[in-house]
């Protein structure tokens, strides 16, 4: 569905459905050329607008344009319509929040925007361009007429603008904000907004507001009592949140992120219906809430990227085992009070001495996922002192201290379930780590990420980890040799190891195309030139994947 390149093209195959001749008559110079400009070279627009303008006055062929500009002609829009037909859920979703919406925006933010909805435009996108119903360069394109179809498919969804999917003109948007009619879902891109303020939108489900850079509070939000979602991201002035919005009932998610400049949070939540609470880079926070109520459902906290110092001990006692995903991020501003227990690197601390016994081991029962950036001792006494933390399947550690990943390693046998390990950025790595997990892990353990660390070798325990499907090596500048590989290994990324030398089943691999390792579907060995080397010539290319294994 691509344009005419040619100029000459399509002016031709308009005057020959216009005018039954190469050239249009004279008198028509004018109004012709603003037909093609507004076809831009679509040869199913020329050929329609030229078969329905055919034998009219100059005067009609105006006002079919202003017409058309207004309500897109039917059967256009027909024709057009059958590449949208065959589009997926997603792919439909993008095209007409593009037609709606992202038309001339950079390409970079269209995808960060898609792949926050979990669009998976990667795909999405290239269908789209295939059935040419977008470009995509530096920024996003689409031609008038499917931007028309597009924006017409959203109006007819119904007659009143608050029920539709998409409001983007600016009397619709003054409309349902004035009126405040059957308003369910409200997102705002780069919009100029400066206040969020509800009105009375007591049907109002979501709320996104994204990249809104004039935007400095959020006001009171009590009136919109069914609202389940609110989402605030890359509000670069943002700086209060009503203590409204930790009284809504009904929310089941609250998400700040890239708000740097977010100081005010509620100061009580509760929030009895909260499945997932992200304040995520917003580097002025420090000040969390109390909590006031049962979190019954709250499976995810994330506070990265804040400078939230002090929790209150009172809090514990709110959180259930529901609880499956904590991320934490260090912070340099902790004081250091052995009368309080303290997550020693950690910006979370509880105010007061708590019970190991208590509330405190109660908040982490049944956690199945933790992430964790920094330590000292006390975060192996947390997984330690827990003994619930047997349901945990997934441990990650960024940048642990020595004496927190030896504490780990004593702790090993308590993590019998574990599938997902994560040890990055470790300074030091003695491989009787490894014996250790293997010993205890070996049936379990599906993905080892070891990447950016010290290690040498791989021990001969490796064999042992008979479930272990993904090993991610990556950036290990003082790996020499990789003898040892799980039997059922599939996904092996070992890039960015520059002192690697051998490694004998992707050489045999290479040079027979064939191995003990049968399940090896993807190895990614980049940049690893000492290995380059040993292999051979017959190696073209160091990353391959399934088809060229």
């Amino acid at each position: 569905m691509g344009g005419l390149d040619n100029g000459n093209e399509a002016r031709k195959l308009f005057s020959l459905h216009a005018f039954e001749k190469e050239e249009p008559l004279d008198g028509y110079a004018e109004v012709f050329e603003k037909v093609m400009q507004y076809a831009q070279g679509l040869p199913l627009a020329l050929t329609v607008l030229g078969s329905s303008l055919k034998d009219q006055t100059v005067l009609q062929w105006e006002g079919a344009l202003d017409q058309y500009k207004q309500i897109p002609d039917e059967k256009i829009q027909s024709v057009l319509q059958v590449s949208y037909d065959g589009l997926t859920v997603n792919e439909k979703n993008m095209f007409l929040d593009i037609a709606c919406f992202f038309k001339g925006e950079l390409s970079a933010d269209v995808m960060k925007i898609f792949e926050s909805c979990n669009f998976y435009p990667k795909v999405g996108i290239s269908r789209l361009i295939d059935k040419c119903l977008i470009t995509v360069g530096f920024h996003i394109g689409m031609h008038d007429l499917l931007q028309d179809m597009g924006r017409e498919i959203v109006q007819k969804e119904s007659k009143e603008p608050g029920a539709r999917s998409r409001l983007w003109s600016y009397e619709d948007i003054c409309h349902v904000l004035v009126e405040n009619t059957e308003l369910v879902i409200f997102k705002m891109y780069e919009g100029r907004i400066k206040e969020i303020i509800s009105g009375q939108f007591k049907n109002l489900t979501k709320m996104k507001f994204s990249n809104c850079k004039f935007l400095t509070e959020i006001l009171d939000l009590s009136s919109c009592s069914n609202l389940e979602e609110l989402v605030i991201a890359w509000c670069e002035n943002l700086v209060e949140v009503h203590d409204s919005v930790g009284l809504l009932d009904k929310l089941v998610g609250l998400q700040l992120y890239g708000c740097p400049n977010v100081k005010r949070f509620p100061r009580r939540l509760k929030l009895r219906s909260l499945r997932y609470l992200k304040l995520l880079d917003c580097s002025k926070l420090e000040d969390f809430s109390q909590i006031k109520c049962k979190m019954e459902l709250l499976r995810s906290i994330d506070l990265c990227g804040t400078q939230i110092k002090e929790w209150a001990s009172s809090n514990i006692g709110y959180l259930t085992p529901t609880l499956r995903s904590l991320s934490l991020e260090p912070s340099i501003h902790l004081s250091q009070n052995q009368k309080e227990f303290c997550l020693s690197d950690y910006p979370i601390r509880l105010i007061a001495k708590v019970e190991w016994n208590s509330h405190f081991k109660r908040c982490f029962t049944g956690i199945e996922h933790l992430l964790l950036t920094g330590g000292g001792i006390n975060l192996a006494h947390l997984l330690i002192g827990i003994p619930h933390m047997r349901d945990l399947k997934s441990l990650s550690l960024q940048n642990p201290t020595n004496l927190a990943i030896d504490e780990i390693y004593s702790s090993i046998g308590y993590f019998t379930g574990l599938e997902k390990l994560q040890l990055r950025a470790r300074p030091i790595f003695n491989n009787s780590y490894l014996d250790g997990f293997s010993f205890y892990c070996s049936s379990t353990l599906q993905e080892l990420d070891l990447s950016r660390s010290v290690i040498v070798e791989l021990p001969p325990s490796m064999k042992s980890f008979v479930k272990l499907r993904i090993l991610t090596l990556f950036s290990c500048n003082k790996l020499q040799e990789i003898l040892h590989l799980p039997p059922n290994i599939q996904e092996l990324d070992a890039h960015d190891c520059f002192s690697l030398e051998r490694c004998p089943e992707v050489s045999t691999k290479f040079t027979f195309y064939t191995c003990d390792l049968r399940e090896l579907r993807w190895i990614d060995l980049n940049r690893c030139k000492k290995l380059d080397a040993n292999i051979g010539s017959q190696v073209p290319d160091p990353s391959f994947v399934e088809e060229h294994i």
